[in-house]
């Protein structure tokens, strides 16, 4: 819509054009060239009164410091309800850092914040130099958790990291949850990629990730699913007929693959021998993330 400015500006145009066609129309052969210039003068004139306003400018990137770079990344924080309820993930997004100098009482730090929806927030304090970081868990103006240090490295590696309880406002009352925490931008368990190239020449149907890059997890009939990880090894079920199961195991370093159970079934009871005494990353068979 043109405002008074601008069509006061056409107004103008469209006598000036006028006056150009009288002028012409007073000599022989003028009129039709000063219609046409009259025409396209008042074009022109509407054309730039009613062009779309310019793109707003791209919101600034959040603000980044040098020491403990690869913190900024987006996190996933998983809640898990001590009531049994269904977990909730949160997505929290990087939103900035800043550096503080050194004082009498601490030495020199970086804070960074991370916003999720409803509220919630993440913040993670590093010492510099340091390999570890304070970690904790905001819910509107309010501290939701305090999981203390954690180490960079795993935060960052893709794999859940068992941060720690938390007590979140609901409603009236409070409700206790676990916290896990993941580097979002990485493929959840990249460390069995390599495993899971190996199972797809030996399993005929189905895939062992879904659209969304999650690999199949626990005891499905999809492909080949990863029932148990370790430091070391992945475990992977699948079903070969309709009455016959099997459990192979993958070396992490080697991607080597070997059958360890072919039955009609296959359950946890085969599988928790190979999680004892195991640095055990992801278990189908656990009651709770270990």
């Amino acid at each position: 819509m043109m405002n008074r400015f601008d069509r006061t500006f056409v107004l103008a145009a469209c006598l000036a054009a006028a006056a150009s066609v009288r002028a012409a129309a007073q000599s022989d052969g003028g009129l039709s060239a000063a219609e046409n210039q009259a025409r396209a003068a008042v074009a022109a004139q509407r054309a730039a009164a009613t062009a779309p306003a310019a793109a707003p400018a791209a919101p600034k990137a959040a603000k980044s410091c040098s020491d403990a770079k690869e913190l900024e990344t987006p996190f996933d924080a998983t809640l898990t309800y001590a009531d049994g309820r269904e977990p909730r993930v949160l997505r929290l997004e990087y939103a900035g850092c800043r550096e503080e100098g050194r004082n009498d009482y601490l030495p020199p730090y970086t804070e960074r914040d991370y916003r999720g929806p409803d509220g919630y927030g993440l913040t993670i304090v590093t010492d510099e130099a340091q390999t570890s970081s304070e970690v904790l868990l905001s819910q509107g103006r309010d501290w939701a958790g305090d999981f203390g240090g954690l180490e960079n490295a795993k935060l960052v590696s893709g794999d859940p990291v068992a941060a720690g309880d938390a007590s979140l406002k609901d409603g009236a009352a409070t409700a206790k949850v676990q916290v896990s925490l993941r580097n979002a931008a990485k493929p959840l368990y990249p460390q069995a990629l390599a495993c899971e190239a190996a199972m797809q020449k030996q399993i005929i149907a189905g895939g062992l990730r879904d659209a969304q890059g999650r690999p199949n997890l626990g005891f499905t009939n999809y492909g080949a699913s990863l029932v148990l990880l370790t430091a070391t090894e992945a475990y992977y079920y699948h079903e070969d007929c309709d009455i016959c199961a099997a459990l192979d195991r993958c070396t992490l370093k080697s991607a080597e693959v070997k059958n360890v159970v072919t039955a009609h079934s296959v359950s946890c009871d085969d599988v928790e021998p190979h999680a004892k005494g195991q640095q055990v990353v992801y278990d189908a068979c656990a009651p709770a993330p270990r």
